[in-house]
């Protein structure tokens, strides 16, 4: 029996990359985890000191997007990219030795991609995706339609929360809160840079840990040190860093 793939998964957000291993379960006979990043830099380290076979691979983020990482890669390995976004135009990545997943994966789904990298794998000379063909597919990236609604878990349920009844959205232990007008709170997955180019103009980030709706201001005004801060309709006040106050007051003309 042949030894099993070495792989390396790099994702951002730990509860996709935990729900990727629960799913390779079933193939531990064909894939190894050997190792985990959460950003291109990480990763950038890791494939160098692990040398996996094949890595799944996150598109957007921070520090050092996906596509950013692989154009710096001195040795490509396999690639099977994970994201979120339907739009993207993945399509030529079906004639080389890549494939890419759309979350939240389906085990069907991940079942043909680990097919496809087996098969690929068994061949003398398999096709590696060149430079020129990346720069081809980042240059047919599409800009990610505007989100109506965002889809939370809650039990065996998924709640569809309308973008017009959040307040605001708050990053915190690996999580994105989902702060409603009628005071309640989902927990969802998605980053805060995902979301954010996804969201309307009425959304806008004030602090790494903050995306607020501009509808459910209630009031702003500065503080003793020159930030912004913003109270919201439900009372909660949150302050803009020195990083976004000055992009904020130019909107305002404050």
């Amino acid at each position: 029996m042949p030894k099993p793939l070495k792989a390396l998964i790099i994702e951002d957000e730990n509860l996709a990359a935990q729900r990727l291993k629960k799913l390779l379960l079933p193939y531990q006979e064909e894939v190894q985890i050997v190792g985990e990043a959460s950003d291109g830099k990480e990763g950038l380290a890791l494939i160098e000191e692990l040398q996996p076979d094949f890595i799944f691979l996150d598109i957007q983020m921070p520090v050092m997007t996906g596509l950013e990482m692989i154009m710096q890669l001195e040795k490509q390995p396999f690639i099977i990219f994970t994201t979120a976004y339907d739009e993207y135009a993945l399509r030529s990545f079906e004639e080389n030795s890549i494939d890419y997943l759309l979350k939240p994966i389906q085990p069907k789904r991940l079942d043909k991609a680990i097919k496809k990298l087996l098969e690929i794998t068994a061949l003398q000379q398999p096709k590696l995706i060149e430079v020129n063909q990346l720069q081809e597919i980042v240059s047919q990236l599409q800009e990610p339609k505007t989100l109506r609604m965002i889809r939370a878990k809650v039990g065996d349920k998924i709640v569809m929360v309308r973008l017009e009844n959040v307040l605001y959205l708050k990053a915190e232990d690996k999580l994105t809160t989902v702060v409603t007008t009628d005071g309640k709170e989902y927990y969802i997955t998605p980053s805060l840079s995902t979301l954010l180019p996804k969201l309307p103009e009425n959304f806008m980030q004030v602090n790494r840990a903050h995306i607020i709706n501009e509808d459910g201001i209630y009031e702003i005004r500065k503080t003793f040190n020159r930030k912004l801060l913003f109270e919201m309709s439900n009372n909660e006040k949150i302050t803009a860093s020195s990083a976004f106050s000055g992009i904020l007051k130019e909107r305002w003309n404050f």
